[in-house]
């Protein structure tokens, strides 16, 4: 995940579990407890899923165009995670399916 990403996914973690705080909420707890692990769980989908998902994504439009300096050089979220799934690639052909092809 994108450092802008994992920034909006823990502040949105955060703000469901303070606004689940509040006085009168107790009725809502499980309410509030299956949002959370549902975010969870969509995260680690995006994160962890099949690699043509992981490929849509990293090679998709992004909202802003995050960045981060290292060794005295941008580099971009996108060119981050695409350079990681082409590692990945590297190590593992087989999944540059067809799928992956038709991007």
């Amino acid at each position: 995940m994108n450092a802008i990403c994992e920034k909006r996914f823990i502040g949105s973690k955060t703000e469901y579990r303070k606004a689940s705080e509040k006085p009168n909420q107790e009725e809502y707890a499980d309410n509030w407890q299956n949002l959370l692990k549902r975010l969870e769980l969509l995260r680690r989908r995006l994160d962890e899923g099949p690699f043509v998902l992981r490929l849509k994504i990293a090679l998709g439009k992004e909202f802003e165009f995050d960045s981060e300096e290292e060794n005295g050089e941008r580099e971009y979220g996108c060119e981050k995670r695409c350079r990681k799934l082409a590692e990945e690639a590297v190590a593992n052909p087989a999944l540059l399916s067809e799928d992956a092809w038709q991007l």
